[in-house]
């Protein structure tokens, strides 16, 4: 037998409406099932004596009983016997065919608290007869809402929001069209009207930004893809007002005969005030909480004349353990029973007029003694005094109101040292500690109320830096001297965690008001920082000269490099001898290396933007690796699980890089290990605190030594920063310096006895890879007049015969002003195809002057720069200064022929 309304169910019908018996199963509604079901009304249909015989799952939530042990039973049955009395009258009216709506009512849940009920009702009525055979109706529970109402009843706000019921509404969720249709208190929680276009998308722009992914996550992975019921609190945007508001989704799935789901059924309530309610509560306790605790006060709470709670200055001042009190009555601290008696009159007689009673008395301690008090009483709930009263106790003895006068003010001497960003620690004349502010606690790692009456030595560790033995007692310096003393600035303060801080510090004596010494203080500074910091510049300007001297040798060293490159080459094109070739070809491959090394001199000589070329990491990083290893006890494996990006970088900057990062691998494993390579592509978003947006090539270098300690894994990119006996602290720093000047990232992990990972973060190039970068040799031939201009003659000497290789007819100058004067005199009758000049000419015209007045006469000309300075910033970017390309000394015939073949046509 099923239960149908006389007539078809509509969103907007009341559902409590008298309704019929029939026998024909087919006229259940799903939509009116699947509400009861996931609704938070609680619904319920009995038989003529009042048994339940049907009711939803919100009925075990609001009781605390199963189903099966609700059924069956009448709602007298969970009602105290004056409620039930009341309801009997009522719910016989139903009987005879009344209904009634918005009736309040109480039950008892299973745990013994009141259950507050507002109801809608109805009769059965049979078909066959037209009698009434049951009823049936719908609950809201009224708890929650009660509790609120009673909790912040002295807030007319907040009593205002309490009493507004919440709203509550259905939806309907087409998930094949995407649609959904509502009640209108839909309409009313979001601020839409009928008009709204209601697709999910235009739902999701009602839901708060910050909870909209979340929200669509849940729906679409929890619930529709796991057929999971969506229950889900979130806040939404109202569109007619704009103001935010919270909401409490609930549903459930309609699946198809496939299984597929097809529709979601649920109810939206806006829980605005509940959410704010809760959060206002949660503040509010946590401030009684902490007032309760930190209050100079006692502080107490009575439940039917008996103390049920009190802080613990309660107990110091009464001289009582806590656990002497609670449950005692609070005569036990009076004198007689006729001053509590009296006392207990008073109280409630204020209270009941004023809310607050406020009475002086007399207490007696534990001990015997008795002490004046003011007692301060307050009632929970003033409109029902029973649910307890809470009460202050405030001792207000002339010695107790010194003793608090006095507290004050070591208080406010307390806050006025703790503001200070010297570290102050305070003595008595024993050296006890007294008083700590906050920066001495910073620096120390004691707490005030930890090292309270302390000897100092024992938080105030300080040594000598250069022998490391403890430094005098500053407090029998200054007893002893009896006047201020500053210390050494050469001492060490060791903290309570074993950390070492360079300090500055000064003792002086306190002396009262007679001019006896009655303690001492201690003022001192953390000047670690400033000593390093002082340590930094003298490192730097030592640096710069290295600088100087280490960049004009690279230059030089170059230059020659350039000529031994130029005439090795020569003589390999030259030589018909196989074995004397491979010779050459051997030496080419050391002097290569040769270079390298020079440009990492001119890259800690000078720094400098990075010469970029695009390239592929691979096999460059491994190679580069395996050669500083080769003769170790380490290893190195790469591990490439997919194609790696090509990167705009410069070879000789990241190889120094590799350089460092394996060896300080190496060194951390010096039993022996294997440093595993890896790289892959990553796409980086808007969240990374350092990187642009963009594709990058992310490069691992793993090893299995000792780690890292986490306290210094900050500082391992300083300068001048190690933990090495030998080492300068610039490795690590440099390789930071070149990533970011690449505009890539470096980033390290590590556990101490696990080993660490380093990970480089360079930009994916956006260039194809160029021809250079295959295996294809270039060979270039061409003709016409090139200008050489170099003022070292070993140099015009081998590019000299390079270029004549080529068919090129060469004209040499050793300085910009003469080839000035010959490119002017030369250019109408017999002009030159090209120009290539060193970059710097000692005492004389160099490049950067050359093609600035060249250009004044021909700007189609190619100019092409070269220097020994591989890092200038010319050199990284030559078309920013009019030249058409540049080469890096010493240069090989094959990186001469690139650039001629890509800048001259080829014959």
């Amino acid at each position: 037998m099923s239960i149908v309304s006389k007539n078809s169910f509509t969103p907007s019908q009341h559902i409590t409406e008298s309704i019929v018996y029939s026998d024909q199963p087919e006229l259940q509604n799903p939509v009116f099932e699947s509400l009861v079901r996931s609704s938070h009304y609680l619904f319920w249909q009995s038989d003529q004596e009042g048994r339940f015989t049907r009711l939803n799952p919100a009925w075990e939530k609001a009781l605390g009983y199963p189903l099966e042990q609700i059924l069956g039973k009448t709602l007298a049955d969970f009602q105290s016997k004056e409620i039930a009395k009341r309801d009997k009258i009522l719910f016989s009216s139903l009987l005879g065919g009344e209904t009634f709506n918005g009736y309040e009512t109480e039950c008892i849940s299973r745990s013994g608290t009141t259950v507050y009920l507002i109801i809608d009702a109805s009769p059965i009525i049979s078909v066959a007869d037209g009698k009434c055979i049951g009823t049936q109706g719908l609950a809201f529970n009224l708890t929650e809402r009660k509790k609120i109402e009673k909790s912040v009843k002295r807030s007319e706000s907040l009593l205002l929001h309490s009493q507004q019921v919440a709203s509550v509404g259905y939806y309907i969720f087409d998930i094949w069209t995407s649609s959904w249709t509502n009640s209108p208190m839909i309409d009313i929680v979001f601020g839409i009207d009928e008009t709204y276009n209601k697709t999910m998308e235009s739902w999701m722009e009602l839901i708060h930004p910050e909870d909209r992914k979340e929200v669509s996550d849940h729906l679409y992975n929890h619930v529709i893809n796991k057929h999971n019921p969506f229950n889900k609190e979130f806040r939404i945007i109202r569109k007619n007002d704009g103001t935010l508001r919270w909401v409490h989704t609930i549903g459930e799935l309609e699946f198809s005969g496939n299984g597929s789901p097809i529709k979601m059924f649920g109810t939206i309530q806006d829980i605005t005030e509940r959410k704010l309610t809760e959060i206002a509560l949660t503040e509010r306790e946590a401030r009684l909480k902490s007032i309760f605790r930190a209050a100079p006060v006692g502080i107490g709470l009575i439940i039917n004349n008996h103390i049920i709670e009190v802080n613990e200055r309660f107990c110091e001042m009464t001289g009582y353990d806590r656990c002497e009190i609670l449950g005692r009555s609070t005569q036990l601290f009076y004198p007689s029973v006729i001053e509590y008696k009296l006392v207990e009159q008073n109280s409630k007689k204020q209270m009941s007029q004023t809310g607050i009673g406020t009475v002086e008395t007399q207490w007696k301690k534990k001990n015997g003694t008795v002490m004046n008090i003011l007692l301060s009483s307050s009632p929970l709930d003033e409109f029902h005094p029973p649910r307890g009263i809470s009460f202050t106790v405030l001792d207000i003895t002339d010695n107790k109101r010194a003793d608090d006068a006095l507290a004050r003010e070591k208080e406010r001497l307390s806050v006025t040292l703790r503001s200070i960003a010297d570290g102050v620690i305070a003595t008595d004349t024993e050296g006890k500690i007294v008083l700590i502010n906050h920066a001495a606690e910073q620096l120390t790692g004691w707490k005030q109320s930890e090292c309270f009456g302390m000897p100092l030595n024992s938080v105030f560790n300080i040594i000598d830096v250069t022998s490391r033995k403890p430094c005098q007692n500053p407090v029998q310096k200054v007893l002893q001297n009896k006047k201020t003393e500053e210390l050494t600035s050469q001492t060490i303060l060791i903290s309570r965690d074993g950390q070492e801080k360079l300090i500055e510090d000064s003792g002086a004596p306190i002396k009262d008001k007679d001019g006896s010494i009655i303690g001492i203080v201690l003022v001192f500074r953390d000047i670690t920082e400033k000593e390093r910091l002082l340590e930094a510049i003298q490192n730097n300007q030592r640096l710069e000269s290295l600088g100087i001297l280490a960049g004009g040798i690279a230059h030089d060293f170059n230059n020659i490099m350039s000529g031994i490159f130029g005439y090795i080459e020569l003589a390999r094109d030259e030589s018909n001898n196989q074995l004397v070739t491979q010779y050459l070809k051997e030496a080419l491959k050391a002097i290569g290396r040769v270079k390298g090394l020079t440009q990492q001199l001119l890259t800690f000589a000078k720094g400098g933007e990075p010469v970029r070329k695009t390239s592929p990491l691979f096999p460059f990083v491994s190679e580069t690796a395996r050669f500083a290893l080769s003769g170790s006890n380490v290893s190195c494996i790469t591990e490439l699980t997919q194609q790696i990006w090509p990167c705009d970088y410069d070879a000789n900057q990241i190889g120094q890089v590799i350089d460092n990062i394996v060896i300080n691998a190496q060194q951390a494993m010096p039993l022996g290990g294997t440093i595993f390579i890896s790289a892959k592509n990553v796409t980086i978003g808007n969240n990374h605190p350092i990187l642009s947006k963009g594709n990058y090539v992310k490069v691992s270098f793993k090893d299995s030594g000792i780690g890292i300690p986490k306290e210094i894994l900050p500082k391992i990119f300083d300068p001048f920063f190690t933990t090495k006996q030998k080492g300068s602290g610039l490795g690590l720093a440099t390789s930071y310096s070149i990533i970011h000047r690449h505009r890539g990232n470096i980033e390290v992990q590590s556990e101490p006895g696990k080993g660490s990972i380093f990970h480089i973060f360079l930009p994916a190039s956006e260039n194809a890879l160029s021809i250079s970068s295959s295996t294809n040799t270039i060979s270039h031939q061409g003709n016409g007049r090139i200008l050489l201009v170099d003022d070292e003659d070993i140099i015009l000497k081998t590019v000299k015969a390079m270029l004549e290789s080529m068919k090129y007819s060469v004209v040499c100058e050793c300085e910009g002003s003469a080839a000035l004067k010959l490119f002017k005199n030369e250019l109408k009758c017999n002009p030159f195809s090209a120009i290539i000049v060193d970059l710097t000419i000692p005492a004389g015209m160099g490049g950067k002057e050359l093609v600035k007045e060249i250009r004044k006469t021909d700007a189609e000309i190619p100019v092409f720069v070269s220097s020994g300075y591989a890092e200038d910033p010319i050199m990284a970017d030559p078309e920013k200064y009019g030249f058409t390309g540049s080469l890096s000394k010493p240069f090989r015939k094959s990186d001469l022929m690139e650039l001629l073949d890509k800048h001259l046509p080829a014959k």
